[in-house]
């Protein structure tokens, strides 16, 4: 047995114990356990001192070994001790025994399961997007590779040899393409080793190797060589590898090379002049272990032990050669050294060959500067200097503006330089010789741009001459478009104009899109370009989908107290709600007062919610809340925030309005909530690319909002002062800030300047052109930048008024805009001049929904007398019209006035007809008698038409042209719909209505009797959208909420039901409208009808029922029938039938339906008018009730030229009513069957009908016989 003393003699220095400084615990730990073992400690470390528990064991140890193992133990915590750094130390100094230091630092630095699982994940995020860049050798790469495996080995991952292999041939460049196909085809992946596959990929990279022609490319370095013989520095980074270039005689490369051997192998981008291989550590070359592998490097004095932070020399100040380089870390692309002597210039550029990019320290050379390029450049001490963006540098040359881009901005670079190898890459031609250099356009050599000589340092300066800038242009206040562009928070003039095309909102006058720069624009929005969109899943309706996120914190707390606002937007409609938050942990308490407004006002519930993984959203009270309400949770995976793409971009849409309002008033950042709110305000009120043609407002509420109030944020105003807080002889108002609009009042948000608070306020008067100075307290007016061509017109405009300002600028403005401009002026200018009444668009008090209807009608009333309608042109043509008709059909005759005979006197009736979309369509103006004026008995004593009357009276003709097609003719009073199989006779019939009846052609029919018409080139769709949108506002409901269903399927309506009798008038006039929206509404048929038995004494029940009818057409709105042509022209019947379904007679309910190629166009729900004693004869009574409806459709589809030549087919879902159709034979359950009903059996017996089986849930006449649950 080896005792302790000698153990510690014979091993301390045959291994060394490395440095832990905080990093790479795992490997540390590796290390460390070998050195213990080998020091036969290990056990003593892991399990620590077994301390005997009775007093007898304890007396039969002896005294020598228990200080044997006391010894080993203060070993292994000097070892340990001696193992960490400075920094590490302090958090074991107080363990007297090893294995309470070894358990800290494991504690510490190796984890709990959730922490290495959570490093697990971002080492196995790093393996699968590793690649081999262009630019690295490939044993770096291996190496880079093989640490990444081995980290994650010890958090415990479990990567086989397959994986590993199969990774490290994916991953590199294409130039090991060959090996890696010869590798994949010939071995086994799963089962080569690692080491195997390395050792070839090092074969071919030596292969590759011999055959390049230059396998290393050295950067440029400007070195001082003194002529006495003395040393300098042959690199950088290494102060203590010296050299004399002196070369006495002899050259360079006379140094034999070794080749044969092993170390005289190398790989592209590798050394290959000495045998020893380079450190990867300390950058030496040496056999063994490296003495500072684990030890931190400074890389100001580039020593190990310590790091920069901690290095003496780091305060020192010393003069820097002008170095610089982008580099990728780790590893460093180029560097660069130039050493100037000569008087610092911002206008000189230094041609450098090593420099890899253009750079300079100026940023105020460049334009166009992008601040999301971020690298680090190396400069020639090895210090690493991060940049801070790039631009372009606009120069002159020979009277022609040229632009050198991608110039990088590195802060602390003395001088300017104008990288070699990037102007190659732009396709220019340097020529260096005799002591200059060239610059040429291109390979041509024919245009030169510059040449450079060189100076006495041995550099090419380039004195440069700038451009300046262009300064961004921002539109004047005078012009109306950007006058409404500001008030819309700076919203895009595509937009706005969207919003006057398509009359989204009230009071937005003409606009033209600006040609002129909005400076608030150019920097407040100045971002990234998006990523390509994807067609994702919409909401169906309201409140389906909720997107949520929240934005913060923000550097500046507001008067409130917050930091974080917090947006709820809707997927349906994309309306926004906004918040403002003090802690993140308030989001909860938020979400359930907005989930209970909007569930509240739109009468829909939240469904789903989405948004980030932030612990304000999976906290366990709000995860056990959303459970609660059975709300979907959808999170989105980690680093993922595209999932969540509608509310990170809402947020960064607000944010950028925000800003831009900010910026153009010089707002302090303390209100930077009172922006978002109102950029929430105005986004709802703006059009977005998600809604067609509407905006969020009016898609949520079913409003059109109004923008007359809208004024730009930021401007200074003026407050009234209410005369119960003032004297007489006091200010009737003063000074504030416009900070936004009232939410649940209506009026502004101001910031008052003497009381230092916001108050709400609706008697207000604008100043938009001024702004309040927030330094010096006192109002300015707003600047306008402007291009230096036009300072001098500008200049001489200066000194006219203001009106022929306007009039200069604007000469194409509406007379109108031009007075409204003038009177804002004038209010500005002068301070005694009040706003005219005219023009003030305050927000007002809400209007009754009436008063708001009969306001908008006043553009289409209609005149009361002919001096009224006399004024309008339209109805003068009208008149005009009517008489040339009557004159030319000899209407009346005209003689003189009886004196004998009473005179009856004429009238004009005027009406305006109307398209289904509310718009205009015609003027109809008749003179007609005044025939009231006649009594009966006195004036006449009998009454007739002077009409013809037709025997038949009909209203629908067909007409058919054999070998031509079909024509059909439907008439109802003086309008005429026609249709047809051929164009010829179509069109033949509309010329001869024409010539002989002058009657006008309408074009395509859009409506016919309250019907809407809409055609495509596939399909035509019938509905009757406008008139259930009126019958909903005649009955009161037309901001009802809307229930998924007709009627409830369980409640039984019955004539005495118990409750109080309802108005029968009313009701009648509710049910009769109902059926006459079944026209195109099949899906209330069996609820109008069933509504309709109770037509007399009908209770409140009844009424209940009836205007639940009512709230659910509210949400189906937009139901019709669509018809699709290029489908069989097939009669396909479906009939159905309940079962004692009247609570008063227990008799039961027939249905049937008809369609004809694609959508029903006959249907019926009828009240059986015997009692069923089974439901087989119940379905068999309707099978029969089907069959005489397609005995009928079978006769008026073979007038129309579509004869069935085979049976018609009727579905039903009852086998027993089958079987009796199709057996003659009298049973117990048909003998007692009306005969009038078993003429089924006979059509089936003749082939005109079939009689076939379906399921109940293919069963589309269901819905004819009895109320339905939603599912």
């Amino acid at each position: 047995m080896v005792s302790g003393a000698q153990m510690a003699g014979s091993g301390g220095s045959d291994l060394r114990a490395p440095i832990f400084n905080g990093e790479n615990y795992e490997f540390w730990k590796i290390r460390m356990r070998t050195i213990f073992k080998s020091h036969g400690i290990w056990n003593l470390v892991e399990k620590g001192l077994l301390i005997p528990d009775s007093k007898a064991a304890e007396e039969e140890s002896s005294d020598s070994e228990m200080v044997s193992l006391l010894m080993k133990d203060a070993k292994a915590l000097g070892i340990i001790q001696g193992a960490v750094s400075d920094d590490i130390f302090p958090r074991i100094s107080n363990e007297e025994t090893s294995k309470g230091a070894w358990d800290i630092l494991h504690q510490e630095f190796h984890g709990d399961k959730q922490v290495r699982s959570i490093m697990l994940q971002g080492l196995r995020r790093d393996f699968e997007y590793t690649r081999m860049r262009d630019d690295e050798i490939l044993s770096g790469y291996i190496t880079r590779l093989l640490e990444l495996v081995n980290q994650m080995k010890g958090y415990g991952e479990d990567l086989t040899k397959g994986r590993i292999v199969q990774k490290l041939l994916i991953s590199l460049t294409k130039e090991f393409d060959p090996v890696c196909y010869v590798i994949e085809q010939t071995r086994d992946i799963e089962t080569i080793e690692v080491q195997e596959v390395i050792a070839a990929l090092r074969g071919f990279a030596q292969r590759l190797d011999r055959h390049a022609e230059n396998t290393t490319e050295k950067a440029f370095s400007s070195m001082s060589i003194n002529q006495k013989g003395s040393q300098s520095n042959s690199g950088v980074g290494n102060n203590k590898s010296k050299k004399s270039w002196k070369s006495k005689g002899k050259k360079w490369d006379s140094k034999p090379q070794n080749s044969g051997n092993q170390s005289g192998k190398h790989e592209p981008g590798e050394k290959s002049d000495q045998a020893k291989g380079k450190c990867k550590h300390c950058d030496k070359l040496h056999y063994g272990e490296c003495w500072f592998k684990g030890k931190p490097k400074c890389y100001g004095c580039n020593r190990f032990g310590h790091l920069i932070k901690d290095c003496e020399q780091s305060n020192k100040t010393e003069k820097l050669a002008n170095v610089a380089s982008k580099v990728t870390e780790p590893a460093t692309m180029f560097y660069a050294c130039h050493s100037a002597s000569i008087e610092k210039n911002m206008n000189v550029w230094y041609v450098d060959s090593a420099c890899s990019n253009h750079m300079t320290a100026h940023e105020s050379l460049l334009i166009d500067i992008d601040r999301n390029v971020n690298c680090k450049v190396k400069m020639g001490t090895g210090d690493f200097v991060q940049s801070i963006g790039k631009g372009t540098l606009t120069i002159d040359v020979q009277g022609v503006t040229r632009f050198i881009r991608e110039v990088m901005i590195v802060p602390g670079l003395d001088e300017n330089l104008l990288s070699v190898g990037q102007m190659i890459e732009h396709g220019h031609w340097l020529v260096f010789g005799d002591n200059e250099v060239d610059i040429y356009e291109d390979k041509q050599l024919q245009e030169l741009i510059a040449r450079v000589q060189m100076k006495g340092n041995r550099c090419f300066p380039l004195d440069l001459k700038y451009v300046n800038p262009p300064v961004a242009n921002r539109a004047t206040i005078g012009d109306p478009s950007c006058l409404w562009h500001r008030r819309f928070g700076h919203l895009n003039y595509c937009s706005l104009r969207l919003l006057q095309e398509k009359d989204m909102v009230q009071g937005l006058p003409k606009l033209q899109e600006s040609e002129k720069t909005c400076s608030g624009c150019a920097i407040g929005k100045s971002h990234r370009s998006s990523f390509d969109k994807e067609i994702t899943w919409r909401a169906s309706q309201p409140l389906e989908l909720i997107h949520s996120d929240i934005c913060g914190p923000m550097q500046s707390i507001t008067l409130g107290g917050n930091r974080y606002f917090l947006t709820f937007i809707d997927d349906h409609t994309r309306m926004c709600w906004v918040f403002f938050l003090q802690q993140k942990s308030h989001a909860f308490n938020i979400f359930k007062r907005f989930k209970n407004m909007v569930e509240l006002q739109s009468g829909y519930q939240i469904k789903k919610l989405r948004s980030d993984r932030g612990g304000e959203y999976t906290s366990l009270e709000f995860s056990k809340f959303c459970e609660e309400m059975g709300l979907e949770r959808q999170l989105t995976i980690a680093y993922s925030p595209q999932q969540n793409g509608v509310a990170e971009r809402k947020n960064r849409t607000v944010m950028e309005m925000a800003r831009t309002m900010m910026h153009e008033k010089k707002i302090p950042l303390k209100f930077w909530a009172e922006a978002v709110n109102t950029a929430v305000y105005l986004q709802n009120r703006s059009p977005t690319s998600a809604l067609d043609n509407t905006t969020p407002f009016e898609k949520f509420s079913g409003r059109k909002p109004g923008v007359k109030h809208l004024r730009i944020f930021g401007s200074l105003c003026y407050i009234h002062i209410p005369s119960q807080k003032r004297h007489k002889l006091e200010e009737t108002g003063m000074k504030g800030v416009f900070l936004g609009y009232g939410i649940c009042e209506k009026g502004y948000r101001v910031f008052n300047l003497e009381t230092k608070k916001i108050e709400l306020s609706r008697s207000i008067i604008f100043d938009e052109k001024t702004m309040w100075n927030w330094e010096l307290n006192e109002e300015v007016q707003v600047t306008i930048p402007w291009h230096e061509e036009e300072s001098s017109r500008i200049s001489d405009i200066d000194s006219y008024p203001d009106e022929s300002l306007q009039s200069s600028q604007s000469p194409q403005r509406p007379q109108v805009a031009n007075d409204l401009q003038t009177t804002l002026e004038s209010a500005t200018h002068d301070s005694s001049v009040s706003i005219s009444e005219t023009f003030d668009h305050t927000p007002q008090k809400w209007k009754n929904l009436s008063e708001v209807y009969a306001q908008c009608n006043l553009s289409i009333i209609e005149p009361e007398s002919y001096h009224e309608a006399a004024k309008d042109e339209a109805w003068n043509k009208a008149m005009t019209e009517e008489i040339s008709m009557i004159e030319k059909n000899s209407t009346w005759k005209l003689v003189d006035r009886p004196g004998s005979k009473p005179i009856v006197g004429v009238k004009w009736i005027y009406k305006t007809k109307l398209n289904l979309d509310g718009s205009i369509q015609k003027h109809k103006a008749r003179l007609v008698a005044k025939g009231y004026t006649q009594k009966p008995g006195i004036d006449f004593n009998e009454t007739f038409a002077p009409v013809a009357r037709s025997p038949s009276e009909a209203t629908l003709y067909v007409r058919t042209k054999e070998g031509v097609g079909t024509l059909i003719i439907s008439i109802y009073v003086d309008d005429i719909v026609y249709t047809g199989s051929s164009d010829e006779l179509v069109k033949e019939f509309k010329a001869e209505m024409m010539c002989k009846y002058e009657m006008s052609d309408l074009g395509l029919l859009h409506h016919f009797l309250g019907m809407g018409v809409t055609q495509t080139e596939g399909s035509i769709f019938i509905h009757q959208k406008k008139y259930a949108l009126t019958l909903l506002d005649k009955f009161g409901l037309k901001d009802c909420k809307s229930v998924s269903t007709p009627l409830v399927a369980t409640d039984k309506l019955k004539r005495e039901d118990g409750s109080d009798p309802a108005d029968e008038s009313l009701f009648r006039k509710i049910v009769g409208s109902l059926l006459y929206l079944t026209a195109t509404r099949p899906d209330i048929m069996f609820s109008a009808c069933l509504l309709a038995r109770f037509m007399h004494n009908p209770s409140k029940m009844h009424y209940g029922a009836a205007k639940r009818v009512l709230r659910y057409i509210q949400g189906t709105i937009d139901y019709g029938i669509e018809y699709v042509t290029g489908k069989s022209a097939l009669l396909v019947g479906y009939c159905d039938s309940d079962w004692s379904g009247s609570e008063e007679d227990m008799k039961s309910t027939s249905g049937y339906a008809f369609s004809f190629g694609s959508g029903a166009f006959s249907w019926a729900s009828v009240k059986q008018h015997s009692v069923a004693l089974s439901t087989a004869e119940a379905e068999y009574v309707s099978a029969a009730e089907a069959t005489s409806q397609a005995i009928w459709l079978r006769f008026v589809l073979e007038d129309f030229g579509e004869e069935q030549t085979t049976a018609t087919t009727v579905f039903c879902d009852n086998t027993s009513a089958i079987a009796m159709a199709k057996n003659p034979v009298f049973h117990q359950r048909s003998k007692h069957i009306k005969r009038k009903f078993h003429f089924i059996r006979d059509a089936i017996q003749e082939d005109v009908i079939e009689l076939l089986y379906c399921k109940g849930e293919e069963q589309i006449a269901d819905i004819f016989t009895k109320a339905l649950p939603k599912d």
